[in-house]
């Protein structure tokens, strides 16, 4: 039987083979487009730089995720709350909800997330359009005001939603760790009841001692980031060997073996729709 081309399948991708997109603070390295999830979810990483970010807008169809690999620390500002996230800290930033972010302290890497996809088709259709030298935001403004609506961005909110109490949750670095099993340990990020249901995160420690273990859900897509370490993953019958910003797909029903490699791994992991927190186990 031939395979369905339209149809998402399990993958495991090392960081240099994501295709990279020029954007506003130079290349976001896209770890994942949403024609690869079945549009369940969008990730990427990226660069900020002292005293750049956003401006103030609004996804209405997308919850988005941040979090910090290196550097910062990053000022979030949503509604009328603000957050200053550093190294190892995450925010979620539910659809709806007015927010910028401005780095007011060192170069960052940041890991970027949207759940469901499509806002990478905003970024893919106005890099299009502008094929040579940067993106600069006094010539591009215009034509990212017009190609916004489709994508169901708001780029001008009204200013009341300023004074409104937005959703936002956030988990520090130090939140506590919880042992799964033997040489793993977990911090819930997110799960459905902080989400709507559209995703569930965690972050993870394996040791390198540890016996692999397995990830998978019988309904929902996975992802998976290494974000430190070495992290060996089989699945759909491949066998790779992933370092920082490496990443793997799990479609839903397919498994996949984890081990940690030269020391311990750390990685985050998602599940979209997020009907559950993230299974992960012995084998």
């Amino acid at each position: 039987m031939t395979p369905d081309p339209f149809q998402p399948r399990s993958l495991v991708r090392a960081a240099v083979d994501a295709p990279e997109l020029r954007w506003l603070e130079g290349p976001v390295r896209m770890i994942a487009l949403g024609s690869e999830t079945g549009d369940r979810y969008q990730v990427e990483t990226l660069d900020s730089h002292p005293g750049k970010g956003p401006a103030p807008h609004v996804h209405s169809r997308e919850d988005e995720w941040y979090f910090v690999l290196s550097g910062g620390p990053i000022t979030f500002t949503a509604g009328d709350q603000t957050a200053e996230l550093g190294v190892g800290d995450f925010i979620d930033l539910r659809s709806g909800s007015v927010h910028a972010y401005k780095n007011t302290g060192k170069p960052a890497r940041l890991v970027a997330c949207n759940a469901p996809a499509g806002f990478e088709r905003f970024q893919q259709e106005l890099a299009a359009s502008w094929p040579d030298g940067e993106l600069d935001m006094e010539k591009i403004g215009p034509q990212m005001a017009e190609l916004a609506p489709r994508y169901g961005l708001n780029l001008k909110p009204d200013p009341a939603l300023f004074g409104q109490v937005p959703v936002v949750h956030v988990v520090r670095a130090d939140a506590p760790e919880v042992e799964v099993t033997p040489g793993l340990q977990a911090t819930v990020l997110a799960g459905p009841e902080h989400t709507g249901g559209r995703y569930a995160a965690i972050r993870l420690t394996l040791a390198q001692d540890a016996s692999p273990v397995q990830l998978m859900h019988p309904v929902a897509a996975t992802g998976l980031l290494v974000m430190a370490g070495h992290l060996r993953v089989q699945i759909a019958g491949r066998d790779q060997e992933l370092s920082a910003e490496g990443f793997a797909h799990v479609e839903p029903g397919d498994v996949a073996i984890l081990q940690a490699v030269s020391g311990r791994a750390s990685f985050l992991v998602w599940h979209a729709p997020g009907l559950s927190v993230p299974f992960v186990g012995n084998r």
